[in-house]
């Protein structure tokens, strides 16, 4: 299980690169950050600790364009 990086939105903007995937935590709402490897695996929200599987940016891309 992967832990994912707590976001500061005032000091995170712009700083990751395509291979980075954004997603907020479903339980507290904390916005995280993994390395696209990560997607689709099971990450551990740093803040309320807890687990659910990480969004995978080709999915939701596939999803959007039907």
């Amino acid at each position: 299980m992967k832990t994912g990086i707590a976001l500061d939105p005032k000091t995170d903007q712009g700083r990751e690169s395509q291979n980075t995937v954004r997603f907020a935590c479903p339980q507290c709402g904390q916005h995280i950050k993994c390395d696209i490897r990560g997607a689709g695996q099971i990450v551990e929200c740093p803040t309320c600790k807890a687990t659910f599987a990480a969004p995978n940016p080709a999915n939701t891309n596939a999803a959007n364009s039907a």
